[in-house]
């Protein structure tokens, strides 16, 4: 078997269903049932979540292969992923949130693509759907797919979309152990990791043109904090100070910042911006030397926002 689905769920019994049910259709419509497995696990969730897999495990033996796992308490994202990861033996792995829904003919692209060479990854497009059923592009580009040499500059120009976990494909070997690796780096964003860890090893696929549908209206089961997570997602690079070097990870750093600065609230004045710098890093001890280019970074940037703002607000996005 070359690829197994792994989706965390919680809590989501009837946006999971459809999930399945979607993904169980494209498997069948593109002849790919023996190639693709799914592996779902439950973290616990006080709904009907477990008895509806107990019942689709059923239903679908012998057609679709569906494997179950249940965690006897919530062990938060993170770790369900981790256990994910443990319970997984294919060759590839494919991410799936629970409440989000992969492009018609992604499963069908994926196995034709890697089926064909050494590719460690794709990476694809996305659509956020609001609660009216808005759609949002924030991946728009000239190109419906193309291919990445492995090393630093593919990591710099694509790692940081590894925040959005629905439809990454990844190379399974070596990433559980050498994410466990450095425990004190163990962070939400795990999949920004692999994804970064991938294309530092493999050669891969950027996929724009194939668009997922990420939900970004559902609750999420975690929060924020003071700084939108910056501090969490930047300790997926300092597994890489060691190979690249503490000059390149910086590079990383402030990449993934430039790319997401709606993580940073320039709404509300220079001292908030501020006060967000200082804790960013107080919490970065591993990433010397980024003090005052960050701080540069963040000023330019909130004057930048002041001289263009003509009274239009910039909001945190929904789909981190």
């Amino acid at each position: 078997m070359l690829f197994q689905i792994l989706i965390p769920t919680y809590n989501r019994e009837d946006y999971l269903k459809k999930n399945l049910t979607h993904v169980k259709e494209q498997l069948i419509a593109s002849s790919l049932t023996n190639e693709f497995a799914i592996i779902v696990s439950d973290n616990a969730s006080s709904d009907s979540t477990w008895p509806m897999l107990n019942e689709l495990k059923k239903a679908w033996d012998g057609k679709i292969q569906l494997e179950i796992l249940r965690n006897e308490r919530n062990e938060g994202l993170e770790q369900n992923s981790v256990n994910l990861l443990k319970a997984a033996t294919a060759e590839y792995i494919i991410w799936l949130g629970d409440d989000d829904f992969l492009a018609d003919g992604y499963l069908k692209f994926m196995h034709e693509k890697l089926v064909k060479g050494n590719l460690g990854w794709i990476v694809p497009g996305m659509l956020g759907v609001d609660k009216n059923g808005n759609k949002l592009d924030p991946r728009p580009a000239a190109f419906y797919d193309k291919e990445f040499e492995p090393g630093f500059e593919t990591m710099w120009e694509l790692s940081h979309l590894g925040h959005q976990l629905s439809g990454l494909v990844l190379k399974r070997e070596g990433l559980l152990e050498s994410y466990l690796s450095n425990p004190q780096w163990r962070n939400p964003y795990l999949f920004l990791y692999f994804v970064a860890d991938c294309q530092l090893r493999y050669p891969g696929i950027y996929a724009p043109g194939v668009k997922n549908l990420v939900n970004i209206h559902n609750s999420k089961f975690w929060s924020y904090n003071e700084v939108w997570l910056i501090d969490e997602v930047f300790k997926c690079y300092y597994y890489f100070i060691q190979t690249l070097g503490q000059k390149k990870v910086n590079s990383l750093l402030l990449r993934f910042i430039v790319m997401h600065s709606y993580r940073i609230d320039f709404t509300k004045g220079l001292r908030i911006v501020l006060k967000q710098w200082r804790i960013i890093i107080s919490r970065a001890p591993e990433a010397k030397e980024l003090r005052f280019p960050l701080l540069f970074l963040l000023i330019k940037e909130y004057t930048s926002r002041k001289l263009n703002w003509n009274g239009r607000e910039i909001s945190p996005s929904t789909t981190a």
